[in-house]
């Protein structure tokens, strides 16, 4: 019997914020190092981030939360929905 395969998905995400765009490196360790995120590409589009990720381990939310909670002196990031 095969194992299951995950039910990987993708998401972009608008990033804004002070000082976001500069910080953008820590936004993507941070993804990286979330549980369940296959794959970030900070490179795609200028100003959005697109992460694969399984999601039977990690949400949405819990990505969006992520994003936020990368926080440095003087300086937040927040990842908005992109409209189609």
């Amino acid at each position: 019997m095969a194992d299951a395969q995950p039910d990987v998905q993708d998401v972009t995400r608008k990033l804004s914020g002070q000082s976001c765009e500069a910080n953008i490196v820590n936004v993507e360790s941070a993804l990286l190092h979330l549980r369940g995120v296959t794959m970030v590409d900070i490179e795609a589009k200028k100003g959005h981030v697109v992460v694969g990720f399984d999601a039977s381990k990690v949400s949405i939310p819990q990505i969006v939360q992520t994003v936020g909670n990368q926080k440095g002196a003087d300086w937040f990031c927040r990842a908005q929905i992109v409209k189609s």
